[in-house]
């Protein structure tokens, strides 16, 4: 019992330590399922999160940062890390990671061709662009319409009011977008 003991100890002992680049790359596959999970459930943007690697290679300490602290990503990032199992390595690792969990840019486009009917009052020529941005609960703000259309106040003001309407993804802080509108014509 004494000499299985000596034996675990200089395995444990003789094992190097955990690399970032090891922890990187076994936290990597997890990506995919955190970012279509948290999409799921609306949550877009990116999630940081910090964690133990214990020298057995098991996880604990698991923390999600805000703005993402509570959210359905911060409970589908520590599912999937603390199911990991990482290799044994002499000392454990205090590690970090940032999922992207994407979506905004074509979010804000669904939410515009989702919202169509919106801008059937805007009557102008052609298109306009939209620019705004989206803050933490999703709400626009800062909107300002651009192009030659734009030019008519109506025009502006219909796009602009619109737009101030809409309700988009959170973010995970503020984020301006640039959307086109095709008025009506």
């Amino acid at each position: 019992m004494i000499i299985l003991s000596i034996l675990i100890a200089i395995a444990l002992a003789s094992a190097s330590p955990l690399t970032k680049g090891q922890v990187h790359s076994l936290v990597l596959p997890t990506e995919q399922t955190v970012k279509s999970c948290s999409q799921q459930a609306g949550v877009y943007g990116t999630l940081k999160v910090t964690f133990k690697v214990n020298a057995d290679g098991s996880v604990s300490n698991f923390t999600a940062l805000a703005p993402h602290k509570d959210d359905a990503a911060a409970k589908c990032a520590a599912d999937a890390i603390n199911g990991l199992k990482f290799p044994e390595s002499s000392k454990g690792r205090q590690s970090k990671y940032r999922f992207q969990l994407g979506g905004p840019k074509g979010a804000v486009a669904q939410v515009f061709k989702d919202n169509a009917s919106s801008f059937s009052s805007c009557t102008g020529k052609g298109s306009v662009n939209a620019s705004f941005t989206v803050g933490a609960d999703g709400t626009p703000s800062d909107v300002k319409v651009t192009g030659k259309s734009a030019k008519d106040a109506a025009v502006s003001t219909c796009v602009s009011d619109a737009v101030g309407k809409l309700k988009f993804p959170p973010q995970a802080k503020p984020t301006k977008y640039t959307q086109s509108v095709k008025l009506a014509g």
